[in-house]
């Protein structure tokens, strides 16, 4: 991992020796810092521009467009390191003056030109770079820019991020800055009141971008926060513009989603704006042509879109007045779907009507209980055990609890049970509990749920077992009451413990981890033990010089 304070200890030699070559000789320039994004021009056999992100410290992202290709990090980026270096401790690297960029020199020239030789450049520019152009307009015109030409500044800013076609990590994320600025843009608009001027901007951004960035390293998701970030611009605003607009625009999404366009995976999408303008009849049967398919095309994670596309239906028909009664014949349709299952049984069930309830949820359970979902499994017996509770079905909610109780290790279960078992075959039943407990498929939780099942019904000697001959870490969990019950064999459990893990640990922070346990037995009383262990310890290890510090702190 290179971070700003190892490179010189990472990098490579030959190259951090060409790198402070470069730095000594005043040949970084205009290096700039944003954040903890430092840009700079280095002057070479060319002019090369570097990026150093440091916005995660401990592992800094380099980029040069030099082509240099024989490892990670080349000169330029090395000395644009040492210039880091210089900044950060406040000092000048540089021998010599730097030298002038050109950038710099035409910026120094441009006070001196006239102001035809100042056009004639401009136009002879805007012929070239249609970007330039593009912001120009946005900048200075008077009247609204059309969608195309934001559109034409983002593919420019992909583009320009883009290395042979392909936008990388950093590309990606220097893309979706520019992109994000013009999100701003459209939002101080919004805020402004002036949502049909905004409009253009956010469409650009929902058009262009899933084509523009298709195949882009987009793992920090960036790029798709800025199309949910234009989605729910759209979403929340849409609604409010003139009847005109609203029109135009859903029949703009609505085509955009009868072919298909491709979407990134945001927690909205089209048919989420698209809902939020349906005002008539003819709206909502369009919007229903693509819901409709989504909505009957399920099994696995379709299931979740089924059901997403389903509510939006009901939210528009709702919206629309249809009556609560249609509505639920609808549901009641698509019980095939989880989540509207689910629903159905608690509507059921604060109607009273617990026939139908445990009938729609038997059926739930039956459909899914020899797959591999686990959490519907036990959302259905959740279900059925309340409804057992509900109705006093005092046998029906015992098995139900114990089988949560055992696939879950939730104790909201076991305190269930604890009403449901006569006192007298209690302690039978918990152990017959821990026999099923061990055949677990979670290991790391048999012992953490045994010990909690011993603790709760007062059980310490078999909780000590469990315990021993070195399972500390269940120990701290019940600490206090350990030393209360067996303050020397805990005693003596920790003292064994110490000595033996300090003498297998490599790090201070194993270190420290022990050496606490020292303080653990102070606070118990065991102040000549504790005292003891330290000097001991002290002695057998003189050279660990880590060790030492942390067990002074004990």
């Amino acid at each position: 991992m290179l971070t700003l304070e190892n490179f010189e200890q990472t990098l490579d030699k030959s190259i951090l020796q060409k790198g402070r070559q470069y730095f000594k000789g005043g040949q970084v320039t205009s290096l700039d810092e944003d954040g903890s994004v430092w840009t700079a021009t280095v002057i070479g056999s060319d002019t090369y521009e570097v990026v150093i992100d440091a916005t995660r410290p401990k592992d800094v992202e380099t980029e040069c467009d030099c082509p240099y290709d024989w490892g990670p990090t080349c000169k330029h980026v090395a000395a644009v390191l040492y210039a880091i270096q210089a900044q950060r401790k406040g000092t000048k690297g540089d021998k010599q003056p730097p030298k002038t960029s050109p950038a710099q020199s035409a910026k120094d020239l441009l006070p001196k030109l006239t102001r035809e030789q100042l056009v004639e450049i401009v136009e002879g520019q805007l012929k070239k770079d249609k970007e330039l152009a593009a912001q120009l307009v946005l900048k200075y015109s008077t009247e609204a820019p059309d969608a195309h030409i934001y559109a034409s500044l983002i593919k420019s800013a992909i583009k320009k991020e883009s290395d042979r076609g392909y936008l990388g990590y950093m590309g990606a994320r220097r893309a979706a800055a520019q992109i994000d600025h013009l999100l701003d843009d459209a939002e101080g608009m919004i805020e402004q009141g002036q949502m049909t001027k905004a409009l253009p901007i956010v469409m650009a951004v929902i058009d262009t971008l899933p084509q523009a960035t298709a195949g882009a390293h987009d793992s920090d998701g960036e790029l798709s926060g800025c199309m949910e970030r234009a989605l729910w611009l759209l979403h929340d605003h849409a609604p409010a513009l003139p009847p005109e607009h609203k029109t135009v625009l859903f029949a703009t999404l609505i085509e955009q989603l009868e072919t298909e366009a491709e979407d990134f995976h945001t927690d909205l999408d089209l048919t989420d704006v698209a809902a939020v303008l349906v005002e008539t009849p003819e709206q909502r049967d369009r919007l229903f042509k693509v819901l409709d398919p989504i909505i009957q095309y399920t099994g696995g994670f379709n299931d979740f879109k089924a059901e997403g596309a389903l509510r939006l239906k009901i939210e528009v028909l709702e919206r629309l007045g249809e009556p609560p009664e249609v509505i639920d014949v609808i549901l009641d349709q698509h019980v095939h779907l989880d989540g509207i299952r689910k629903e159905r049984i608690k509507r059921a069930m604060e109607a009273g009507n617990f026939a139908r309830a445990s009938e729609l949820a038997l059926d739930g359970l039956r459909k899914v209980q020899n797959t591999i979902y686990a959490g519907l499994v036990n959302d259905y017996r959740k279900l059925l055990a309340e409804i057992a509770e509900r109705t006093g079905d005092n046998s029906a909610l015992r098995t139900l609890a114990e089988e949560l109780f055992l696939e879950t290790l939730d104790f909201a279960q076991y305190d269930r049970l604890k009403k449901l078992v006569s006192p007298g075959e209690w302690r039978t039943y918990v152990d017959g509990l821990i026999g099923k407990i061990r055949k677990h498929p979670n290991p790391y939780l048999i012992d953490s749920t045994i010990a909690e099942l011993y603790y709760r019904n007062g059980r310490w000697n078999d909780l000590l077992k469990l315990a021993q001959p070195r399972n500390v870490r269940l120990v701290k969990k019940y600490e206090q009451d350990f030393f209360e019950q067996f303050p020397d064999e805990i005693a003596a459990l920790y003292e064994r413990t110490i000595y033996e893990e300090m003498d297998r640990a490599t790090s201070r922070d194993q270190y420290r981890e022990w050496a606490l346990l020292i303080n653990d037995l102070r606070r118990y009383g065991e102040d000549e033990r504790a005292e003891q262990i330290r000097e001991t310890l002290l002695k057998r290890y003189p050279k660990r010089r880590a060790m030492a510090e942390e067990l002074k702190r004990a």
